[in-house]
C-alpha cells in the first residue's frame, strides 16, 4: 500500500530544507466511522504515474479520492502505539480488553485522558 504524498526541497536562510506531507481525502466507508479523513491510497497500478514528474496534473488530481479496499480491516490496539519510543510487533495485534482497561485507568490517574 502506498499513500500519496508531496515532497519539496527549498533553500532558506538556514540552508536546504526538505519537507513532505501525506495527502488526505474524505474517508471511505470503512474509515468514516473512525475519522472523517484518510490518506489517499495510490493504487498499485498508478505508482509509476504518481511518481512521474511528467504526469499531467488532471490525471494526478483524479487519483486524489477515497479508495474502497476490501482487504483492509481495523481493530483496537494498545494505546502504547501513541508512545514514539515503542516499537515492537505486538503493537499491531488486537488489544487485550483487560490490558486496555488498565491503560485507561492509568491514563485517567495521570490526567492523560
Amino acid at each position: 500500500m502506498a499513500f500519496a504524498g508531496i515532497w519539496t526541497r527549498e533553500r532558506s536562510a538556514v540552508g536546504e530544507v526538505e519537507t513532505c506531507s501525506i495527502i488526505t481525502c474524505e474517508a471511505n466507508g470503512l474509515v468514516a466511522s473512525v475519522h472523517h479523513r484518510m490518506p489517499v491510497i495510490v493504487p498499485r497500478t498508478a505508482y509509476r504515474e504518481w511518481l512521474n514528474p511528467d504526469t499531467e496534473s488532471e490525471r494526478l488530481l483524479a487519483l486524489l479520492r477515497p479508495t474502497e479496499w476490501d482487504a483492509v480491516q481495523y481493530y483496537p490496539v494498545s494505546k502504547e502505539v501513541n508512545n514514539a519510543g515503542s516499537d515492537y510487533r505486538a503493537l499491531t495485534e488486537p488489544a487485550n480488553p483487560a490490558m486496555q482497561m488498565a491503560l485507561d485507568v492509568n491514563d485517567a490517574a495521570s490526567g492523560n485522558v
